[in-house]
C-alpha cells in the first residue's frame, strides 16, 4: 500500500465547468496537477449526469521528471447523499531520469493506457467521502476525506 498526501482545490464555474488543482507529495517527492471538467449532460430525476475531464500533473525533483496527462468520461447519479459513478479514460505517461554522476544512466518512459474506474461519494456536507477503484495495467483503490459546500 502506497499512501500520500494531497491538497486539492475545485472552484465550479458558469456553464457546469470545474477547475481544480492539487499539490502532494508522494514517497518524499513533491507533485502539482491542474485539471479542467465539463458538464456534458446535467442529470435530472431520471437521468445520470456525463462529464469530460483532462488533467495534467508533475513530479519533478533534481534528477527524475515525470509528467502524466489524462482525458475521461464519466458517468454518475446522485441519490440523496449518496452518487455512484463509473468512467472510462486514457492515460499518457512521460518520464526522465538520470542517474550517477560517475556513471551517468539515464531512463525513459512513454506510456499510453486505457483505465475504467468506479466509486462511490458520501456527501454530509460540509464533509465528502469518497472511495474509488481504478483498473488499468493495475488495479488501485482509493479512499479520501474532503470538506466543501
Amino acid at each position: 500500500m502506497l499512501a500520500t498526501g494531497r491538497v486539492i482545490a475545485r472552484k465550479g464555474l458558469p456553464f457546469g465547468i470545474d477547475v481544480g488543482g492539487q499539490i502532494g507529495q508522494v514517497l518524499g517527492e513533491r507533485f502539482w496537477g491542474v485539471d479542467a471538467k465539463a458538464a456534458i449532460l446535467d442529470g435530472g430525476t431520471l437521468t445520470p449526469s456525463v462529464a469530460v475531464r483532462g488533467s495534467f500533473s508533475r513530479l519533478s525533483s533534481g534528477p527524475v521528471d515525470f509528467r502524466v496527462a489524462e482525458a475521461q468520461v464519466s458517468l454518475s447519479k446522485g441519490f440523496a447523499v449518496l452518487t455512484p459513478y463509473v468512467g472510462a479514460g486514457a492515460r499518457w505517461i512521460q518520464g526522465d531520469a538520470q542517474f550517477g554522476p560517475i556513471v551517468p544512466v539515464s531512463h525513459e518512459v512513454r506510456e499510453q493506457k486505457v483505465m475504467a474506474f468506479a466509486g462511490l461519494r458520501l456527501s454530509l456536507l460540509p464533509l465528502r467521502i469518497v472511495a474509488e477503484v481504478r483498473q488499468g495495467s493495475t488495479t488501485a483503490g482509493f479512499v479520501g476525506l474532503g470538506v466543501g459546500l
